[in-house]
């Protein structure tokens, strides 16, 4: 894939969120918050510095149209990826349809395999 396709992919994947400095628009930072547990918080760090690794490009707690918020989105690739307690899945329908939602056990040991 060239750059030219890349950033097309990745401008149709931002025009998904609703853009403001409250939302945190900044790509590749991280944003952590006191609500969350330290797990979780742990957990959303070594997910990004996974993807920085793959050369990919993340918004965390990106804040969708419709005002759902994602742990984690990959906008390099179109995949949400939530952290959670346990094996859940999030609706479908919370999201843009034709973009991956992935959970992340915040539980269990994490490798980089989990990210595929």
């Amino acid at each position: 894939m060239n750059k030219l396709d890349k950033y097309t992919i990745e401008n149709k994947n931002l025009s998904y969120l609703k853009f403001s400095n409250k939302s945190g628009s900044h790509i590749n930072c991280l944003r952590v918050y006191k609500n969350n547990s330290k797990k979780h918080e742990l957990r959303k760090i070594e997910v990004c510095l996974e993807l920085l690794k793959r050369d990919k490009r993340f918004l965390t707690e990106a804040v969708f149209r419709n005002e759902r918020r994602a742990d984690i989105f990959n906008i390099t690739d179109g995949i949400i990826y939530e952290i959670c307690k346990g094996k859940q899945r999030e609706k479908k329908d919370s999201f843009p349809e034709d973009l991956e939602i992935r959970s992340i056990d915040a539980n269990k040991i994490f490798e980089e395999k989990d990210l595929d």
